[in-house]
């Protein structure tokens, strides 16, 4: 097509006239801007279509992003596989996919690929490289504000340091890193497994101040991480190793070999059936490397083999290739103490090959490295003071609100307790007046109480005035028996005595109402008599108008008396009246 052609800049002569049914189209322009322009009118005619065409295009759009993720995620892990093998490879293809994450927007894929940079160029010992993309990686993955990306990258950059041995500094970004790695699993972002090989970073650069209790602490939270989570033996020697690194130090090499000699026995059964991945086996370059540290004074010959056989491990694994330059250095001293003079200058050589390679600061690569401090960590350190400041006024607005939080408090505190205070007072005026009330509403009952008991002690000592003239008119009476009018008068005499009674019974319970009915209920055992002297008692009758009243003699009233304490159960120090009186 003509089009095409001139994106290619393809000459030719005669370019393709098409037809439609309008008539010829325009030589100058192409199919796609006529298509455009049916689909424009389509959409006009139909809008129903166009939405449907719409959504086609959105939904595909996606469907190809997530593919395209999809893909990128997928050579991120292959990667992964030829990273253990292959490192420089592997270099190349993270570095490509990182460029490809950055060109999609995909900004933690682009840190994961930094990452891995930065691990592969520690292995391959090019330590700028490392230190530049662990510096991009902190940048980016404090711009997306992921805790565990900036744990990894700070741990990376603590590594770095330390390949310098400039372990004060390790030390600090790997306690930054420590923060944020249980910061991560508090969080739920990382598994408990991961603070193992936090402490255990902390425990080398421990071991390499020589801070050896420091070291065995992290050791022991190594060990008790391990007991709650049961990680892979294969991954968990490492530990060991750094313990028994400090036992060589204490001169302990007997308790030293009891953990090393069981390890490497451990790793090399996997070696040698196969089950393991280049990566769980570096921790056989470190076995060796102490072995033969311990058999350096008394068995050389053992030690140099087992520095051979770590720097063989060194390149099987291309892991590690730092560590190469001492354990060169180791070997040959050795060698040459054995006298092997022609082994010894191989490894110096060797040695010297290395250095110049990797160390020599002739050399293009390393030639800027005076001090580990970049631009990036400018970067860095310019957007930590930042974030400082960030952090300040927020923890500056925070008081300030936190300050007028306490003071609302304290005031609604002080209203409250000042209506608390109020409505206390006002309760207490009102049961004062309710119990100041209830007492002259009691006091007033006495009153009216022992006003209707004297009216009835009046009534009654009337009665037994009338009862007394009674009884005398009967006694003249009877001195005339064989008059019919006489025995009629006794009779209705006898009758008027009951009716007395049982008038003053009416009247003294409608004063006293329900004190027959408790005497009743506590004291079943009382007789109606005793009921009646219970009454008098309590009107205050003198023994005599009680004897008169019950018709018996005093000594009979004293008898009564007795009789109804010992069924009440009374005490002697208890008063009868006052207690009838209670009641």
């Amino acid at each position: 097509m003509y089009t095409r052609a001139l994106l290619k800049n393809e000459k030719h002569t005669t370019p393709k006239i098409h037809q439609t049914k309008t008539g010829l189209l325009s030589p100058n322009k192409s199919l796609s801007y006529y298509t455009s322009k049916r689909i424009t009118k389509s959409l006009l005619r139909s809008p129903f279509r166009g939405i449907l065409l719409i959504l086609l295009f959105k939904i595909g759009g996606s469907f190809l992003l997530e593919a395209k993720d999809i893909n990128l995620k997928k050579s991120f892990q292959e990667n992964i596989q030829i990273s253990k093998n292959h490192p420089d490879s592997a270099l190349a293809l993270f570095n490509d996919l990182y460029k490809k994450a950055i060109d999609t927007e995909d900004t933690t894929l682009a840190v994961q690929c930094l990452q891995k940079m930065s691990d592969l160029n520690l292995r391959l010992v090019q330590r700028i490289d490392a230190i530049e993309n662990t510096g991009e990686a902190l940048i980016l993955s404090q711009a997306l504000q992921d805790t565990v990306l900036q744990y990894e990258n700070l741990n990376i950059l603590s590594r770095v340091y330390r390949t310098y041995r400039k372990f004060d500094e390790a030390l600090e970004y790997q306690k930054k890193a420590l923060v944020l790695l249980k910061e991560s699993v508090r969080s739920g972002n990382m598994k408990k497994i991961a603070l193992i090989e936090g402490y255990h970073d902390m425990s080398l650069i421990s071991i390499s101040l020589k801070k050896f209790d420091s070291a065995l602490m992290y050791i022991d939270s190594c060990k008790q991480i391990s007991k709650e989570v049961n990680p892979n033996p294969l991954h968990f020697g490492n530990v060991l190793i750094a313990e028994a690194r400090i036992l060589i130090h204490q001169q302990k090499i007997k308790e030293a070999k009891s953990i090393l000699m069981p390890l490497k026995e451990f790793y090399e059964n996997h070696r040698a059936k196969g089950e393991y991945t280049n990566g769980e086996l570096v921790p056989l370059i470190a076995i060796y490397s102490r072995l033969a540290s311990i058999y350096e004074q008394d068995k050389p010959a053992l030690a140099v083999k087992y520095y051979k056989k770590s720097i063989v491990t060194i390149d099987e694994l291309q892991s590690q290739l730092g560590q190469k330059l001492f354990l060169y250095n180791r070997l040959s001293k050795i060698q040459f103490r054995l006298e092997n003079y022609k082994a010894a200058y191989h490894s110096l050589r060797a040695l010297k090959d290395l250095s110049e390679k990797w160390n020599s600061v002739k050399s293009s690569r390393n030639s800027d490295l005076v001090d580990v401090n970049n631009v990036y960590l400018k970067e860095l350190e310019r957007k930590e003071k930042e974030l400082i400041k960030q952090k300040l006024s927020v923890a500056e607005s925070e008081k300030s609100i936190l300050r007028l939080r306490i003071i609302l408090i304290v005031v609604f505190a002080m209203v409250s307790i000042l209506g608390l205070y109020y409505l206390y007072r006002k309760m207490k005026r009102k049961q004062l007046e309710t119990k100041k009330k209830s007492k002259e509403k009691d006091k007033h009952n006495k009153e009216v109480l022992e006003l209707k008991n004297q009216e009835l002690t009046s009534y009654t000592l009337l009665l037994i005035e009338k009862e007394e003239m009674l009884e005398k008119a009967g006694g003249i009476l009877k001195k005339y028996p064989e008059d019919k009018e006489a025995k009629s008068l006794i009779r209705a005499l006898k009758k008027g005595d009951t009716k007395i009674w049982e008038e003053f019974n009416q009247r003294f319970s409608s004063v006293n109402e329900g004190f027959y009915d408790t005497l009743r209920e506590k004291y079943p055992e009382l007789s109606s008599t005793n009921l009646k002297h219970c009454a008098l008692i309590k009107l205050n009758f003198s023994s005599k108008e009680m004897a008169y009243l019950l018709g018996i003699s005093e000594r009979g009233v004293f008898t009564s008396r007795y009789r109804i304490r010992k069924k009440m159960n009374l005490d002697t120090e208890v008063n009868l009246t006052e207690f009838l009186n209670s009641i």
